[in-house]
């Protein structure tokens, strides 16, 4: 392999590393580099790697905007569900209720007798 080659390979890990850090500069500064070597390249494995590089590239761009859009549209329908839910209503939550206190238990008989 040549070393435009092994970038190109390399480049995949670099698209993956800006998707995790949200940051795609480094990928396309180094994308634009590679198309410009590659543009002028006359080896036909290499330009064949570059073609099939671009279509697994633009594939996975696709595939990731679908799921986003996809995403984005579950998103809207959740929260229309979630505004058709009645309103939350303090008033309708039963409280607890309450616990018998020490004070008001009467005294049982073993305790009276210790008076």
């Amino acid at each position: 392999m040549s070393a435009i080659d092994d970038r190109l390979m390399a480049s995949f890990d670099g698209f993956f590393t800006g998707l995790r850090t949200n940051d795609l500069n480094v990928f396309l500064s180094d994308w634009r580099s590679l198309d410009k070597e590659i543009s002028g390249s006359e080896d036909e494995s290499t330009l064949e790697l570059a073609v099939g590089f671009s279509k697994s590239m633009q594939l996975l761009c696709d595939t990731f905007m679908d799921l986003q859009m996809k995403a984005e549209g579950r998103a809207v329908a959740l929260g229309r569900d979630l505004d058709a839910l009645p309103p939350d209503d303090d008033d309708t939550i039963p409280s607890p209720s309450p616990s018998p206190s020490l004070a008001t238990r009467s005294p049982s008989p073993s305790s009276s007798s210790q008076l």
